[in-house]
């Protein structure tokens, strides 16, 4: 077993040397380093082939590391640099591993699945900035940990990876430094007391995609300028009530020119049902908004989803939370069984205290909640409008901004939905 191991060890020697020799890469190890990357020994902060091609040469002797550059070749964190370092380097910089184990062994884990685990604490005094990692050997991070981090007065940031699902009670508790997370859609549990939002001053949000809702108020509009700007989809008012009279005056345009700016497009309609209207019942009066709603769009395509919005005063006052989450469904089920789509655009007073929300799960929500952290996250609503004064290239004055988090592309397109 051991010559044979010998003889491995021997063929990787001479399969390094000669790529390396074919590559021109005879210089020594990097210099000292501010901040050591683990494997990056080129000092270029990746970690490639090339760097696994030194550690190798200092492996078998052809040179010599020290200080930084040996900590950064040390990847096992074993105290020495042999060729398991640099095969190690070579699987990182191919894509075959995503972590070293002197990496792996900063974190404490419990797996939960064969495929899955938790971070339930931190070895090693935290970075400042605290990037958790998608994956810790071969297995995925879903979740961290109850108290893994309360109290850790170092860290000023958070990123969490996409695949991360869950924070547990205390995660990041009593952390007075921490003003700033990095929040991917997946992450959507979070446990009691996980962060203190209240000092949290910075949010970056990864894996949304970015959008406008538009109507006649916004005037001209430059599309080109809109998407050049990293829009992704705009969602147009086509209009108002049951009366067809009463379609935006801008939605035919709007429509064409998002198509050819390339955006994708979805539309609401703002719902009068009840109040002052064609009809004094309130579920009538919905369903037939909806077809009004129905008759506007009808021969275009929507690649994210039409919207019944629901959020006026008077309905809230003139009418039971019965007959509004009945109206709800109604107008729903009228663009559903037409082919579409179809989602409620509300607020949290809506769906908390007006509507039963347990009889509307089946329906994605487009929630608008003007604030940095959202009450409710993807699990509740696929599309998030956090802002009604913001600004876009292309848009003269304020214009309401939107994350959303499913792709409606894909799933829309899938389903046949929407005229696809």
């Amino acid at each position: 077993m051991m010559r044979m191991k010998k003889r491995i060890m021997t063929r990787l020697t001479a399969f390094f040397l000669t790529a390396a020799m074919a590559a021109g890469i005879w210089t020594s190890g990097v210099s000292a380093q501010q901040v050591i990357v683990l494997g990056d020994l080129t000092g270029d902060s990746i970690v490639t082939v090339s760097d696994a091609l030194v550690a190798l040469r200092a492996a078998v002797g052809l040179t010599g590391l020290s200080g930084d550059s040996f900590t950064a070749a040390d990847v096992d964190g074993n105290g020495v640099v042999n060729t398991v370092d640099a095969l190690l380097i070579l699987r990182r910089g191919v894509g075959l591993i995503s972590a070293f184990p002197m990496e792996e062994t900063e974190w404490q884990v419990k797996s939960l699945t064969a495929e899955t685990v938790e971070i339930t604490g931190y070895t090693k005094t935290p970075p400042a900035v605290l990037s958790i990692p998608a994956q810790i050997g071969e297995k995925q991070v879903v979740s961290i940990g109850a108290s893994a981090f309360e109290g850790r007065q170092e860290i000023t940031k958070v990123i969490f990876p996409e695949g991360l699902t869950a924070l547990g009670d205390r995660a990041f508790a009593g952390c007075p430094n921490l003003t700033a997370l990095s929040i991917p859609v997946s992450l959507v549990n979070f446990g009691q007391d996980a962060v203190n939002f209240d000092q949290i001053t910075s949010y970056e949000y990864t894996g949304v995609k970015r959008g406008l809702d538009l109507s006649h108020h916004q005037g001209e509009v430059d599309f080109a300028a809109v998407k050049a700007s990293g829009i992704d989809f705009v969602i147009l008012r086509a209009g108002y009530g049951d009366l067809p009279n009463q379609k935006d005056e801008r939605f035919e345009e709007y429509y064409a020119k998002a198509k050819a700016a390339g955006l994708n497009v979805g539309a609401y309609w703002y719902s009068y049902a009840g109040i002052d209207s064609v009809l004094s019942d309130v579920v009538e009066d919905a369903r037939l908004e909806a077809q009004i709603f129905l008759q506007t769009i009808a021969g275009k395509q929507f690649e994210y989803p039409i919207y019944m919005d629901f959020e006026d005063d008077e309905q809230a006052t003139a009418f039971t939370s019965r007959q509004l989450t009945d109206a709800v469904i109604a107008s729903l089920t009228e663009l559903e069984n037409a082919g579409y789509y179809a989602g409620l655009y509300c607020n949290p007073y809506w769906i908390d205290d007006v509507l039963y929300k347990n009889d509307l799960t089946t329906y994605d929500k487009w929630l608008a909640h003007y604030a940095d952290f959202p009450r409710y996250r993807n699990e509740y609503g696929g599309v998030w409008q956090y802002s009604e004064r913001g600004r876009c290239a292309g848009i003269d004055g304020d214009v309401d901004l939107n994350y959303s988090y499913r792709d409606y592309p894909a799933i829309i397109k899938g389903e046949h939905r929407n005229g696809f």
